[in-house]
């Protein structure tokens, strides 16, 4: 009888203790989230950021490994930019009140994060992804802005404009974060993709593309997706950086 009473006292410790393990990250958005304010000339702009936290807390791996994913779905599926418009939170308390207000009341931020927590307590998948699915997404960073005086073309790569930025109706949250990610972990250490954006540019000029300027650009926007698309490897860096990121990515990657 002492013998199953241990035994069944074991199994509620253990399961004691993988309730408290869970993550909620809505939760926990004061000890995640912060901002601070930024100062341009005459002007103020509050700027997220994601805090450090020690590595004794349960949510050290998911801000450290991933603060560019959540500041990337924070940036771009909030309600944030309409919060920067704000004016007259001049002080660093109404600052902080006002946002966490802002960042409780974010439903479809919100939806997002429980999402991440699903998965990171019980491996919940809301997603299937190929790896041709997940590069033609990434490609769309290395982007051709434009075409120089000298009739060089420019590029830029993640940030603002972009071929996913440029095709609103489509999203894709989970997949867009973790591309950006990626891609800067590996841009000038890693796998490099600089030089591979780098050798990308200079095969476009090899091209002969429209003479109009404006199909000239979509022709070498298309050009660099299909390049990088088709670079194995982009697409191994892809695998290699999903494969370390794998218990907080609600979507699974098959190669």
């Amino acid at each position: 009888m002492r013998g199953l009473l241990l035994v069944v006292l074991i199994l509620c410790l253990k399961t004691m203790s993988a309730q408290s393990k869970q993550v909620d990250i809505r939760d926990n958005y004061q000890k995640i989230f912060g901002v601070e304010m930024l100062e341009f000339g005459n002007q103020k702009f509050p700027k997220p950021t994601v805090k450090k936290l020690k590595k004794s807390d349960p949510l050290y791996m998911l801000t450290e490994k991933n603060k560019v994913i959540l500041l990337n779905l924070f940036t771009d599926y909030s309600g944030f930019r309409e919060f920067s418009q704000v004016k007259g939170i001049e002080d660093s308390i109404s600052l902080q009140k006002e946002f966490y207000s802002f960042l409780n009341a974010d439903a479809q931020f919100g939806d997002l994060m429980d999402k991440i927590s699903e998965k990171i307590n019980n491996g919940k998948f809301i997603d299937t992804v190929t790896i041709d699915q997940l590069t033609d997404v990434a490609s769309k960073y290395f982007y051709i802005k434009g075409i120089d005086e000298q009739g060089r073309y420019e590029g830029k790569v993640c940030g603002g404009l972009n071929g996913n930025s440029a095709n609103p109706s489509i999203k894709h949250p989970f997949i867009e974060a973790f591309s950006v990610a990626a891609i800067l972990e590996n841009f000038q250490k890693g796998n490099n993709l600089y030089d591979q954006f780098v050798r990308g540019m200079k095969n476009l000029n090899k091209i002969q593309f429209s003479e109009n300027q404006e199909q000239r650009l979509l022709e070498a926007r298309g050009a660099m997706y299909l390049f990088m698309f088709n670079n194995q490897e982009f697409r191994d860096t892809l695998i290699s950086e999903y494969e370390k990121r794998k218990q907080v990515l609600p979507f699974y990657l098959k190669v």
